[in-house]
C-alpha cells in the first residue's frame, strides 16, 4: 500500500501541470500526501479524503491514457484504487470498519 501512495505522490505533479506550476498548492499536495504516509502503513481513509476534497481538481484534468511525458493518467489512478477497495475488503470484518468505509468512500 504503501508504495502505492509513495508513487502517487511522486507521478501526479510530474503528469499534472496546473499542480506542478503552483508551489503553494504543490507544497499542499506534499505536505498532505507525507500526512498520509506517516507512520507505520499509510493512512487509506486519509488519502481517500485527500483524494476527493483537495485533489478532485486534478483529478479531473488527468487524461485517459498515460504518455511518456504524462506518465499518470486516469487509468492508472485505477490501478491505484483496486489495491485501496482491495484492502476495505479486508477490514470490513473489524468492529466499526464498515462505518468508516462508508464515511470514507461516501
Amino acid at each position: 500500500m504503501d508504495y502505492i501512495l509513495h508513487e502517487f505522490k511522486n507521478n501526479l505533479p510530474v503528469t499534472c501541470e496546473e499542480l506542478s506550476s503552483n508551489d503553494k498548492e504543490l507544497k499542499k499536495f506534499n505536505s498532505s500526501m507525507d500526512k498520509v504516509l506517516k507512520g507505520k502503513s499509510a493512512d487509506v481513509y486519509g488519502f481517500i479524503d485527500l483524494l476527493s476534497k483537495d485533489m478532485l481538481p486534478y483529478i479531473n484534468s488527468l487524461k485517459q491514457k498515460a504518455t511518456k511525458k504524462k506518465p499518470f493518467s486516469f487509468e492508472r489512478l485505477t490501478f491505484v484504487m483496486l489495491p485501496l477497495f482491495s484492502y476495505f475488503e479486508t477490514r470490513v470484518g473489524n468492529q466499526g470498519e464498515p462505518e468508516r468505509i462508508n464515511k470514507a468512500i461516501n
